[in-house]
């Protein structure tokens, strides 16, 4: 019988929350019909709405980066500051700079209580009209991030209150949207691998990714810093899914392996193996041009698998070419001769 503890200041409604979502795994892809304090279980602008109405003030929710998670309506009652942060996403880093050379996120994350922000009287960010009523979200000691209300004037006890209430559901969405992400993530690793691996398992696999029914170029990346692995792995997933709606990618063990759709077959005029597989190393290419040098990396393409049985075969290949790319690897910074991508019709006999 597993014996469970709470950190300091935890919750058991946030740790009975967070069981629920890791334990339910087949309610990936769900219609959203879970439900947490009478709102749809994790959509953060439905508790947005609702927030601004018990506080009667337009709301931001934003994580510990201030990034703009959702938001509510009624922003035309704000300021323009408040304008130009949703239209960013993103609180501007002016006024980020001054909320911390105030003392607000200092302050804030110290206390349960929201803190009240009036704008500055020597007039440094004029777009910055309306006070704010702010209070940290949190799940135990750990702070998710925080509620922002543009205000006119300091919360009456019941206002306060409901601030510090509602802070609390919101903790629940958030625990919600992460532990789902996470289980969606495990899922997805343990697809790929099942896949790449082959046998009874990677026909259900490929079709649960929905790719059974084409061919795909397998390529493997590797990133020499382990702390930057997870977000080169989430980076490439990103950018293999805006270019093929029905491509998978993600970390299995210290590489990251995507799964890339061959269009059509050369009788039918769309991309033949080698086509298919210029084309898969023309995009992993673009994908190191974007994420820079700063972390050392390099990607292996594999031959085109024509179906789940050859799969094992491709993700052979993609690993050997990244054998190679990583032997040129040293502690020394990454020189502007080496190269990064390669594909397994161009590579040497090293690679064997």
């Amino acid at each position: 019988m597993p014996l469970l503890g709470l950190t300091r200041g935890a919750s058991w409604t946030q740790l009975a929350a967070l069981l629920r979502s890791l334990l339910s795994e087949g309610d990936i892809g769900d219609d959203g019909q879970d439900t947490l304090g009478g709102l749809p279980s994790g959509d953060l602008f439905s508790v947005a709405n609702a927030v601004a109405s018990l506080i009667d003030a337009p709301v931001t929710i934003e994580d510990r980066s201030s990034r703009v998670l959702a938001f509510s309506g009624r922003q035309d009652e704000a300021d323009q500051s408040r304008v130009e942060t949703i239209l960013g996403r993103q609180v501007p880093e002016r006024y980020s700079q001054l909320l911390t050379e105030l003392g607000v996120f200092r302050e804030l994350y110290r206390s349960e209580d929201p803190v009240y922000v009036v704008p500055e009287p020597d007039g440094r960010l004029p777009d910055f009209a309306l006070p704010r009523a702010a209070v940290a979200v949190r799940a135990g000691d750990e702070v998710l991030g925080s509620i922002w209300a543009a205000v006119r004037d300091p919360l009456t006890p019941d206002r306060a209150r409901a601030m510090r209430d509602v802070a609390r559901l919101v903790a629940l969405h958030l625990l919600r949207i992460r532990a789902g992400a996470d289980v969606s993530r495990r899922l997805r690793a343990d697809l790929v691998s099942t896949a790449l691996e082959g046998g009874s398992g990677a026909f259900e696999a490929m079709r649960r990714l929905r790719l059974a029914d084409q061919p795909v170029v397998v390529v493997a990346l590797a990133v020499a810093d382990p702390a930057e692995r997870t977000r080169l792995a989430d980076g490439l997933a990103m950018h293999l899914s805006a270019i093929h709606p029905r491509c998978a990618a993600d970390l299995v063990g210290d590489v990251a392996y995507g799964l890339i759709p061959v269009t059509g077959t050369p009788t039918s005029g769309g991309e033949g193996s080698g086509e298919g597989e210029v084309r898969a190393a023309r995009i992993a290419a673009d994908f190191l041009d974007r994420v820079g040098d700063r972390s050392r990396s390099a990607i292996g393409v594999g031959q085109v698998a024509s179906d789940p049985a050859g799969l094992p075969a491709a993700r052979a290949c993609a690993d050997r070419v990244l054998r190679v790319l990583r032997a040129q690897w040293s502690g020394e910074p990454p020189e502007a001769s080496e190269r990064r991508v390669a594909r397994w019709p161009t590579c040497t006999r090293r690679c064997c």
